[in-house]
């Protein structure tokens, strides 16, 4: 067994996408930068799927783009590789990596995101 425990916050996704009512943006982001100021280095902090499915996500870009950079390893899901691909424009200021075990995986992809400082998407 190992005496490691590595934790992958999930709440500003995964706790956020089903609440009833609409949480707005600057909450969002409070949420995920207080989280990381806990300690926690890994946070998944938006999806990138339809506002028609999840409406909770509809500022999920905004999010990705508004969390204070360097605070931790932030990710997000994204329903296939065109949205890992859209990632990449400037106006996000963001870009996707394609985690290498979710290339031969059927459903969501998980990706990493650098906030303002990588040069494009490899996925």
């Amino acid at each position: 067994m190992s005496k490691i425990v590595e934790i992958f916050e999930v709440g500003p996704r995964d706790g956020l996408q089903n609440e009833p009512v609409f949480i707005a943006l600057a909450d969002k982001i409070a949420l995920t930068e207080a989280l990381a100021r806990t300690g926690l280095p890994r946070i998944e902090c938006a999806s990138f799927v339809s506002p028609k499915w999840v409406p909770q996500m509809v500022d999920c870009a905004a999010v990705v783009t508004g969390i204070t950079p360097d605070l931790a390893e932030l990710y997000a899901l994204a329903p296939n590789t065109r949205v890992c691909r859209t990632l990449c424009k400037p106006q996000f200021k963001a870009s996707a990596y394609l985690l290498p075990q979710q290339r031969a995986l059927a459903g969501p992809i998980r990706i990493y995101l650098w906030p303002e400082r990588s040069s494009g998407c490899k996925p």
